[in-house]
C-alpha cells in the first residue's frame, strides 16, 4: 500500500516512505530537521533552508508519528541549549529541564497502575 491509514479511517492517511512505515519516516526526519534548525541559528537569512525545514516538518506532521515528534523536541532543546551563550540562562534551562524530568518520572510512577 503507498499509504496507511490512523485506525482505517481514510479521513486520516500517514505519510510513508520506501522504508518500513510512518515511524521510520518521522525518526530519518529529525537529523535533517536538526541540522537545519541549527544552521538557520548561525544563518537566519537562508531562505531555501526555511523552506526545506518547513516541508519537513509538515511531512513529518502527518506521518503521525508521535516518537518522532517527542525525539525531535529534544533534540532541538539540545541544539538551543548548545546556542545560549549566556551562563544565566543555561543555568536556568538546566534547572527547569531537571524539575521537568523529576515531574515527568513522578507521574509515570503515580500512574503506572491506572487503566
Amino acid at each position: 500500500m503507498p499509504y496507511e491509514t490512523v485506525n482505517h479511517n481514510l479521513k486520516y492517511i500517514r505519510v510513508m516512505s520506501t522504508l518500513r512505515g510512518a515511524n521510520p519516516l518521522g525518526a530519518y526526519l529529525i537529523f535533517p530537521v536538526s541540522f537545519l534548525v541549527a544552521k538557520l541559528l548561525r544563518n537566519k537569512k537562508d531562505y531555501k533552508n526555511y523552506l526545506f525545514a518547513l516541508a519537513s516538518l509538515i511531512v513529518l506532521y502527518f506521518s503521525y508519528s508521535r516518537s518522532a515528534v517527542l525525539g525531535l523536541i529534544l533534540s532541538l532543546l539540545v541544539i538551543i541549549y548548545f546556542s545560549v551563550k549566556n551562563q544565566r540562562i543555561k543555568k536556568i534551562f538546566e534547572i527547569s529541564a531537571v524539575s521537568f524530568f523529576v515531574v515527568l518520572s513522578l507521574l509515570f510512577v503515580g500512574f503506572r497502575n491506572n487503566h
